[in-house]
This record gives C-alpha cells, sequence and structure tokens, in this order.
C-alpha cells in the first residue's frame, strides 16, 4: 500500500478496505494494527482482519470538538480536552469516522453521555465519564 495514502485515510477516520489479493474477489478488511518507526513518522507494518459488514467490533472514534464554549470564553477560563477519543461497540457498517460535539451547548463539562452517538453505536466507557472540561483560574487577594 502506499504509506502517504494510508496515513491520509487514517486521518481521515477511514478504517474499511476492500482488499484483493489478485487471485480471488476482493475482500472486506479492518485496520487491526499499525507499527510505526522509530522516530514515529513512517507507517512499518499494517495488519487487516477480514470482516462481514454484519459483524460487531470494538474500534476507537475520534472525538471533534466545534465551536466555543461560553465558559471557556471567560477571562482565565481554560478548556482541557480529556479525551480526544473514545472507544465504541457497533456493526462494521456502523463505524463513524468522527464523532462532533458543539461546544457552544457546552455546561462546564461534555461528558460521554452528552455526546449524540449515531444509530447502532455504543461507547464502551460509562456516560459520565469526561471528554472535556472548563475551569476558570482564581487569583487570592
Amino acid at each position: 500500500v502506499d504509506e502517504k495514502e494510508m496515513l491520509n485515510n487514517l486521518h481521515g477516520g477511514l478504517r474499511l478496505y476492500s482488499i484483493s489479493t489478485g487471485t480471488s474477489d476482493a475482500q472486506t478488511c479492518l485496520v487491526k494494527s499499525l507499527q510505526f518507526g522509530y522516530l514515529g513518522d513512517n507507517v512499518i507494518h499494517i495488519d487487516f482482519a477480514r470482516v462481514s459488514l454484519d459483524d460487531e467490533v470494538t474500534v476507537t472514534v475520534a472525538v471533534t470538538l466545534n465551536g466555543e464554549s461560553a465558559a471557556a470564553k471567560q477571562p482565565g477560563a481554560t478548556l482541557q480536552v480529556i479525551r480526544s477519543a473514545i472507544e465504541v461497540t457497533c456493526k462494521v457498517s456502523d463505524i463513524p469516522r468522527e464523532i462532533g460535539f458543539d461546544l457552544s451547548q457546552m455546561g462546564e463539562s461534555v461528558l460521554i453521555g452528552d455526546l449524540t452517538m449515531p444509530a447502532g453505536v455504543v461507547p464502551t466507557l460509562e456516560a459520565d465519564k469526561p471528554i472535556a472540561s472548563s475551569s476558570a483560574l482564581t487569583t487570592r487577594r
């Protein structure tokens, strides 16, 4: 496989590939594991697992935070991202590229339970686990 194309696909959230060895029909495969070079800048090995679109799998999906939190706009406030990705269980055909959240809807924190999951996608962590939180610096007088 072309390394640059593979990295672009993986960064874009693509996990499923149709692979043909030339001697058989194309098979649907899921990226199982990646091995990077010692500097971490090049892929040296990829493992694929043949899957059916109806198989249920557990995969890591990126969480994308969009917009701006009202709480984080306050002077001295910071937004701390605790999890940039979460594990979900779903059918292979339902794997989302990412799960988004609009920070303008955020209170003091974003919990896994606050995320809108696509149909058929279930997070493996409990709903009360944090994704991001906002905190304000206080000064003493």
